[in-house]
């Protein structure tokens, strides 16, 4: 009787080795599924690439309304231009004012980004309502955002790129942030 009673056991051994096996693997699925997920982005530009709010090389981003008919809009495009290339931590996105309204294409849009020279990333309104940012009375208007996603500051009509970075400066020394 001893050497059934040691096989059930061995077998039982083996098929608990089994189940926890596929048990492993089924989790393993499941994690590397939801790791997936979590790294989908938070907004795609108007050429479709894949956009986050928080960044690591880049920890502040600044999120500007804008449009075509602005003569300070466009007078600042320049300077978004500059202060999104240039190796400083800040990020620029730029939402078109009109493309809220009905009726807005993006073959549209694409065509006043060529013809203002603009090389930040445009999004669509919607992308930036998670931050709670919604299309503003006065143009130009830009919001800065920390690196958890969070609107730290509004700042109305044109700035210069000095203006921009020292906003930004003043709130990295703040403590709260």
């Amino acid at each position: 009787m001893e050497p059934t009673i040691t096989t059930r056991q061995s077998g039982a051994c083996l098929a608990d080795t089994r189940h926890r096996t596929v048990g492993m693997a089924v989790l393993l699925i499941l994690l590397a599924l939801s790791a997936s997920c979590s790294h989908a982005p938070d907004a795609r530009d108007i050429h479709g690439a894949p956009l986050r709010f928080a960044d690591s090389n880049s920890p502040w981003l600044i999120v500007t309304y804008w449009a075509d008919w602005c003569g300070a809009c466009r007078q600042e495009v320049p300077v978004l231009n500059a202060l999104h290339s240039a190796d400083n931590g800040i990020r620029v996105w730029g939402v078109d004012f009109d493309s809220s309204k009905a009726g807005a294409n993006v073959a549209t849009l694409k065509e006043k980004v060529k013809r203002l020279g603009i090389h930040f990333p445009i999004v669509a309104p919607e992308s930036v309502i998670q931050l709670n940012i919604v299309p503003p009375p006065l143009l130009p208007t830009s919001y800065i955002v920390n690196g958890q996603g969070e609107v730290q500051k509004k700042l109305v009509g044109p700035r210069t790129r000095a203006q921009l970075e020292r906003a930004v400066t003043l709130l990295q020394q703040r403590p709260d942030i």
